[in-house]
């Protein structure tokens, strides 16, 4: 509603306003769109850019629009990120987060709040994964490392990521424990241990 009251008022201020679309990136339930209103106002030109992350339901309409500064380029990616995790987790998906300094869990908007709290605070991070091992078809161990440079000075984040799957493929479970921390990896081993199938 506010997204068409917006487009409204632009044309009652500019009626020979248009959107000029310089960039998309799609998913299977997610656009990100890179855009300007282009027109003139009182004989001078304006352009007003802006990104736009639209989250699709099952059927391809939008049920979510957010709308960012170009400025905040990494909390538009941050958020189309977070849709594509969405979609590839089950309904009840939960997660545990064991490193010492947060001991939490929750569901799928849990980890969707803490995936996109990273590039708020660095908003030059980067990550990068690389898989470990897996047990049968349903469980994986990843190695995550978050770096960057917030305005206090360098970080890195790594981290050892465990994700169990539906039949379908999708996430139903995942436990994230520091790398460095050798005690809070044995929930992780265990639960690998138990999975691996029987060695004859």
């Amino acid at each position: 509603m506010a997204n068409l009251q917006l487009r409204r008022a632009l044309v009652d201020l500019a009626p020979d306003v248009r959107l000029h679309v310089d960039h998309v990136r799609l998913s299977d339930r997610g656009i990100l769109s890179h855009f300007a209103w282009i027109g003139t106002r009182d004989g001078g030109a304006f352009e007003i850019p802006q990104i736009s992350v639209s989250e699709l339901d099952e059927l391809g309409r939008i049920r979510r629009l957010d709308v960012y500064a170009v400025d905040q380029l990494d909390r538009a990616f941050a958020r189309f990120d977070a849709i594509g995790a969405s979609a590839a987790c089950t309904a009840d998906a939960w997660f545990e987060d064991r490193r010492r300094q947060a001991l939490v869990s929750g569901d799928i908007d849990f980890w969707l709040a803490d995936m996109q709290g990273v590039p708020l605070l660095a908003p030059n991070a980067r990550f990068a994964r690389s898989l470990i091992g897996t047990a049968g078809e349903r469980l994986a161990l990843e190695r995550h490392l978050w770096s960057g440079s917030p305005p206090d000075g360098p970080v890195e984040l790594e981290t050892l990521f465990l994700t169990e799957v539906d039949e379908g493929g999708r996430i139903a479970r995942g436990d994230d424990s520091h790398v460095r921390h050798r005690a809070r990896r044995r929930p992780v081993r265990e639960r690998l241990r138990r999975r691996r199938p029987d060695r004859r």
